[in-house]
């Protein structure tokens, strides 16, 4: 599942756990790698893995899947389907949550928010997001039950915070501080730094991806601890934006 971040600070951290153990931690009284992601000084890796998006399409291995508006962005899997955020690049128009069939099958759900802010639970019943009011200073965070196809409760207006997580009884928010990569006991992996996180995903159990925001470039990152890579082509990199 994609997660999205949106920060206003310079540098952004992310907060994750790892699970089953599968990465290692370094060793007892090794230095905690700390990593400065630039896409234009990394080298160009695999392409990603998991279903993404390339040139605005749906891509899910072989299969390839317009979509509406310019840009898009996965939220996560719904069933059989995935749902998908599309807009235009000004952010304002064509924005839409739209499901995409097993069988390519392209349905909007919701239309007229901020996608950039969509987050999806774990078990795909329940959606959140954040309208931001006051020019940007206060947020309205919103909660949509899938099965229903309703808004199933609201929170604020209340200072700007990021959604990380959303059940159907509650949603999980951070403020744009610093957190490291650890182990689920504690233990420091990594840290990685850039101008701004914009979202992540896990990959494969060790391998984590990061949509970075660097000085000049924009890339998807895999990183296993300190070792990091483009898994896209680096573009211009965005402003993160409030809408």
């Amino acid at each position: 599942m994609r997660h999205t971040r949106l920060a206003t600070a310079v540098t952004t951290a992310l907060t994750t756990l790892v699970v089953g153990g599968t990465l290692l931690a370094p060793s007892a009284g090794a230095a905690v790698p700390t990593v400065d992601l630039e896409p234009q000084q990394l080298t160009r890796g695999a392409d990603i893995a998991v279903p993404h998006i390339d040139e605005g399409d749906f891509v899910d291995g072989s299969r390839r899947v317009e979509l509406p508006g310019t840009v898009a962005r996965v939220i996560g899997q719904v069933g059989d389907g995935w749902l998908v955020g599309t807009s235009n690049v000004d952010r304002k128009r064509n924005r839409r949550v739209v499901r995409v069939e097993a069988d390519g099958a392209v349905e909007v759900m919701l239309s007229d928010i901020d996608t950039s802010t969509v987050i999806l639970s774990a078990d795909g019943s329940t959606l959140a997001w954040q309208r931001f009011v006051n020019g940007g200073r206060k947020t309205i965070t919103y909660a949509y039950s899938v099965a229903d196809e309703a808004v199933v409760g609201t929170m604020g207006p209340r200072s700007p915070v990021d959604l990380l997580d959303v059940a159907a009884d509650r949603v999980i928010l951070s403020g744009s501080s610093r957190v490291p990569l650890r182990e689920i006991d504690g233990t420091r992996l990594a840290s990685y730094t850039t101008g701004w996180f914009s979202g992540w995903e896990w990959e494969s159990p060790s391998a984590l991806l990061l949509d970075v925001n660097g000085r000049r470039k924009f890339a998807t990152v895999r990183c296993t601890l300190a070792a990091c890579e483009n898994a896209t082509d680096p573009v211009p990199t965005m402003s993160p934006r409030r809408s």
